[in-house]
């Protein structure tokens, strides 16, 4: 079964790389098919396909990567001026039969930052290659009486409250967040920021920065 999977848009050449982990809990080597499909948000029909046969050793794992053929009329994810999205489908196969599916969004878009020396000048955070104005919240997940061990409903609540304001941007402070935080992010046209997955312990020890 998919073990871990990263999923990379990219907007210069209009394609998806995919990164997958794939284990082998049997006793002998298994050969499998793993194939990714892009749609759009809410299409029915794939845009672009990629397919690969491995071998994966008995008690073992497999990296597997595969990159899709370039999306024609590529539609960016433009922040709160159009948040397009697409959805990867990855599946693993023996013998015609699904094993295991995963399915995700993306979007293709670029970002820089430039040394910034005036509000008019262009410069600053650039999202697809023009200026983009970034403003929001910095959300630290703690509630009294449950720590960072948010519900959907505290989440939502939250997420309300930081709606009124309109933002462009949220930080997630600390530690990883709840996946279906950066899902409506996307949804909705928010670019996030992340930190590294440690906190309070220094200096971190080599194996995070490493995950990092």
């Amino acid at each position: 079964g998919t073990r871990r999977c990263k999923i990379t848009a990219d907007a210069g050449t209009s394609t998806v790389t995919t990164e997958v982990k794939v284990l082998n809990l049997y006793s002998e080597a298994e050969t499998c098919d793993i194939e990714a499909a892009l749609y759009l948000a809410d299409g029915t029909e794939a845009l672009t396909t990629a397919s690969v046969t491995r071998s994966i050793p008995a008690n073992g794992s497999g990296l597997i990567t595969l990159t899709t053929d370039a999306v024609s009329d590529c539609r960016l994810w433009n922040g709160r001026n159009m948040p397009n999205l697409y959805r990867i489908e990855l599946k693993i196969k023996q013998n015609g039969v699904v094993k295991d599916t995963v399915i995700e969004k993306t979007g293709f878009r670029t970002f820089a930052v430039e040394k910034h020396y005036s509000a008019d000048n262009g410069a600053g955070f650039l999202l697809n290659g023009t200026a983009y104005r970034l403003y929001g919240v910095n959300y630290h997940t703690d509630k009294a009486g449950r720590a960072s061990a948010l519900t959907a409903e505290d989440y939502a609540a939250d997420l309300a409250l930081m709606e009124s304001l309109k933002p462009t941007m949220i930080k997630f402070a600390h530690y990883p967040c709840d996946h279906s935080l950066l899902d409506y992010c996307d949804e909705h046209g928010i670019v996030t920021m992340l930190e590294i997955p440690w906190s309070r312990n220094f200096p971190p020890p080599s194996s995070t920065i490493a995950e990092a």
